[in-house]
């Protein structure tokens, strides 16, 4: 995932979409973290919605695939255009 002038140094994770989503599977943040290969307050900190850096976004991307992990990016806090970047995956 090389940074382009169309792709923000961050992501922003609708973490209660996540969230809900960990929890109807039975996961805890830390089977999360761990899947990520990340500390806990950096899963934490996806769940609250900050703002993440690349290689924590790389790790979330990688893990659940570009498709799946797209339901999740919050585009508009970006200050994207979500149906555009829909059409990029």
């Amino acid at each position: 995932m090389e940074q382009n002038n169309n792709t923000p140094g961050y992501l922003i994770i609708k973490g209660w979409k996540l969230e809900k989503m960990l929890n109807a599977k039975g996961k805890t943040v830390r089977d999360f973290a761990d899947a990520l290969d990340i500390k806990m307050i950096e899963a934490y900190e996806i769940l609250s919605g900050k703002k993440v850096g690349l290689e924590i976004a790389r790790r979330f991307i990688n893990h659940y695939g570009a498709d799946y992990a797209n339901r999740y990016i919050d585009w508009t806090s970006m200050g994207m255009d979500e149906k555009s970047q829909l059409l990029k995956t």
